[in-house]
């Protein structure tokens, strides 16, 4: 029987070890662009059999699109002005991992992303900035005529 075909449920703790696995800086650098995955998600098969929890390579990357889509549904849905939040029990530790990806970011968060992200990084390091921008970006060059 395929993947596909079972509906085999998984734990809170199972959950919480395959996104602490997937989170990782190697594991999220080896899936960032890539569309052949296997070996990815074999990785973090093994994994999580190392922690206790036989899953194939094939559930972990059916659980990880299920995650990503259930997260980019209660993004989109609580970006939307006038609605009711949604709660989800994952939503944090999803937007801890995949928040700051463009393609994350909700129906309204495209704009300004690169800055953002660059915020948010400098913030994180401890590093205080100020951008500021002349009124005039011609201002600083002198006529050459």
């Amino acid at each position: 029987m395929s993947a596909r075909s079972i509906t085999l449920s998984w734990s809170t703790q199972e959950v919480q070890t395959f996104l602490g696995i997937v989170s990782e800086e190697r594991v999220q650098k080896e899936l960032s662009g890539m569309v052949r995955n296997k070996k990815v998600f074999q990785h973090v098969s093994e994994r999580m059999a190392a922690e206790g929890f036989q899953r194939t390579f094939e559930w972990c990357r059916i659980k990880s699109k299920k995650l990503w889509s259930d997260y980019r549904k209660v993004k989109d849905h609580n970006s939307r002005s006038g609605v009711h939040r949604k709660n989800w029990m994952w939503f944090d530790m999803m937007d801890a991992i995949y928040g700051h990806r463009p393609g994350s970011l909700g129906r309204e968060g495209g704009i300004n992303t690169a800055t953002s992200l660059l915020e948010s990084m400098m913030e994180s390091a401890g590093i205080a900035f100020l951008i500021s921008l002349p009124r005039n970006p011609y201002a600083h060059r002198t006529a050459c005529l």
